[in-house]
């Protein structure tokens, strides 16, 4: 059986996925697709330290998330992992639960024996929960450079189903607090006192 990856949002930026798989992803690999019955919103929170910010004290930061919403879609790629990536995946998206989504995607792949999992925000992560909560601009670079790499109507759907936010934006470096994490994703700007 192939798995695959549906990445919606860091994910859709190569440099991010490949920090996390450990190995070059060529992109021969990335099926650009749909994923039906889902909107994407600014939703999941994950307590990051962010360089020259709050006095380095750690704060709540916004990712990325969908949502079930029958009748929506949201653009992203497609990739193949092993089951090995898959749990460095699992790591990396701690706040997040796997689901399997293979039946909602507007493209067939080739091995009718696959399956394809993406994130979802856990209950207890969700923005709504936390007070205060920011946008990372680093983040929001890094999935818009992602987004920008597959051309204007990649871009276009994208802005067109992600819902906006009124979160202040920080800049700066961020690292987690969990050093996993910081490892999967390359985030770390040094040990946190």
């Amino acid at each position: 059986m192939k798995n695959f990856i549906f990445g919606y949002g860091s994910l859709i930026n190569k440099e991010s996925a490949t920090k996390t798989l450990g190995r070059r992803i060529f992109d021969e690999e990335i099926l650009l697709c749909e994923l039906n019955g889902y909107t994407r919103i600014w939703g999941v929170v994950n307590i990051v330290i962010v360089s020259n910010y709050m006095e380095n004290k750690p704060v709540n930061a916004v990712f990325l998330d969908i949502r079930s919403q029958p009748g929506k879609s949201v653009n992203g790629v497609l990739m193949e992992i092993t089951l090995d990536e898959l749990e460095r995946m699992d790591a990396r998206e701690k706040n997040y639960i796997r689901i399997d989504v293979t039946n909602n995607l507007n493209t067939t792949i080739n091995n009718r024996n696959s399956k394809v999992f993406t994130y979802v925000g856990k209950s207890k992560f969700l923005a709504v929960n936390y007070i205060n909560p920011i946008v990372l601009k680093r983040y929001q670079n890094l999935v818009n450079k992602g987004a920008r790499y597959f051309g204007r109507k990649f871009v276009e759907t994208f802005k067109a189903t992600t819902q906006s936010h009124n979160f202040k934006i920080v800049s700066g470096s961020y690292q987690f607090l969990d050093e996993q994490q910081n490892i999967l994703t390359g985030n770390s700007f040094g040990k946190t006192k």
